[in-house]
């Protein structure tokens, strides 16, 4: 989910200290190893993290926290050194945690309701896939399980933290992939159907619907003059090596297969990676298409590589925090996007030996 922390009036802020203990929740527990530590409770407002309180441990790592119950199931977290503990709160808890200074988000333990088993299970299986490609067959076999865990009530508080939750910067579910799109789907038709009035209702549906279009394929081929962003893509305007804007849907939608592709020239595998794109590209000329973006630190090496190769390139100046990124879902680079003759997103390219595969398919 996104980091962005709001400021909150005081007055919103104080949560625990007025109301009858009866319409309060509590997260307490102990963290091992620490001292009068600073410990932020958060709470999730449509996948954005706002502050709720400040707390400090006292000289045995022991701290507690009471809240005003939600009006619907919510997470909230405990921040500590940027590391998290997600706990699910539906009404009346005291969710109870256990952990330590050195391992604070993953070897803790949560007790008080099933939701807190569940999602130290979603959690746990999460973690088996730090560190491995998507099509990695652990990490496959790891998103299986996660899917058949929320299906099972696909309008539960997990289902929705499941479907969010982020591995290495980027999403496990990832809304590009046709199987990943069904599961994010199915929580948010069990949310329209048995939570119509909670908020997070609204945000999986309007992610869906953002998302919908690119797994709509045109149905007839006079669609091939339909411009990109309606069939399917989210268009990108950005500045070529000469000081040019190009955007995708100049390229894309008009008759040739485009290669997506986000990278960064100053990255080790960089040269090797090129070469790999100068294969396919040459083997489908004319009717495939390049458009790469760049992310480099330094505009100017950036474009004295960029002037060699025959495709079109272009720079983000905003780097990690570029809305294309986000847009797409990349967590790392590169990353590959395959775009029909039509304009239409087909698939991401996980391995790069799929790539001229993934291409001639579309041909």
């Amino acid at each position: 989910m996104k980091k962005l922390i709001y400021t909150l009036f005081a007055s919103a802020a104080i949560l625990a200290s007025c109301s009858d203990n009866s319409n309060k929740f509590e997260i307490s527990g102990t963290i091992d190893g620490v001292k009068n530590a600073e410990l932020v409770v958060q709470h999730s407002v449509n996948g954005f993290w706002a502050p709720l309180d400040t707390l400090h441990t006292d000289e045995a790592g022991t701290f507690s926290f009471k809240g005003d119950i939600p009006e619907n199931p919510a997470i909230y977290r405990l921040s500590f050194h940027d590391r998290y503990v997600y706990v699910p709160i539906d009404s009346t808890e005291h969710i109870t945690v256990k952990t330590d200074s050195v391992n604070f988000d993953t070897r803790y333990t949560l007790e008080g309701s099933e939701n807190a088993k569940w999602i130290m299970e979603v959690d746990r299986i999460a973690a088996t896939m730090a560190g491995k490609p998507l099509n990695d067959s652990t990490a496959l076999e790891s998103k299986k399980q996660l899917a058949n865990l929320l299906l099972k009530d696909p309008s539960s508080i997990i289902a929705f933290y499941t479907v969010e939750k982020q591995v290495d910067n980027r999403r496990i579910f990832d809304p590009l992939d046709r199987f990943d799109f069904k599961i994010i789907g199915a929580v948010a038709t069990g949310y329209q159907t048995f939570r119509p009035n909670d908020p997070l209702t609204q945000y999986l549906t309007d992610e869906y619907k953002k998302y919908l279009r690119f797994h709509r394929a045109p149905s007839t081929e006079n669609q091939r003059t339909v411009m990109a962003e309606e069939v399917g893509i989210f268009d990108i305007n950005l500045t070529d090596e000469n000081g040019k804007s190009v955007k995708l849907t100049d390229v894309a939608g008009k008759g040739k297969v485009v290669i997506l592709n986000f990278t960064s020239y100053l990255g080790e595998e960089s040269p090797a990676f090129n070469a790999l794109l100068l294969e396919v590209y040459k083997k489908y000329a004319p009717d495939v298409e390049i458009y790469q973006v760049g992310y480099d630190n330094n505009e100017f090496s950036w474009k004295d590589a960029a002037k060699s190769l025959p495709w079109v390139t272009v720079f983000d100046p905003n780097g990690i925090n570029s809305e294309h990124l986000r847009n797409y879902n990349v967590g790392s680079l590169p990353a590959i996007f395959i775009i029909d003759r039509n304009g239409a997103l087909q698939q991401r390219v996980i391995n790069l030996a799929d790539l001229a595969k993934a291409v001639a398919a579309q041909l």
